[in-house]
């Protein structure tokens, strides 16, 4: 039940960003069954995902469980 509600509540915070901010949000969760939620605020996700993901070298910030301390 806990993986529901953040899910969802992750969704919600990545629709208000992109609304607030004006800005392209991508988000994909799998879960342990190996199913893949996606959520793209631009119309089209294949377009988004060849255009921002084809080098992640390029990449400005990477994130990782390991780099981010939570207070």
């Amino acid at each position: 039940m806990t993986y529901y509600k953040r899910k969802r509540g992750l969704l919600k915070k990545a629709m208000e960003l992109s609304l607030l901010c004006g800005i392209d949000v991508f988000l994909s969760i799998v879960d342990r069954n190996n199913k893949v939620m996606i959520y793209s605020s631009a119309d089209n996700i294949k377009k988004f995902v060849t255009k921002h993901f084809s080098n992640p070298e390029k990449a400005r910030e990477v994130f990782h469980n390991r780099d981010v301390i939570i207070f």
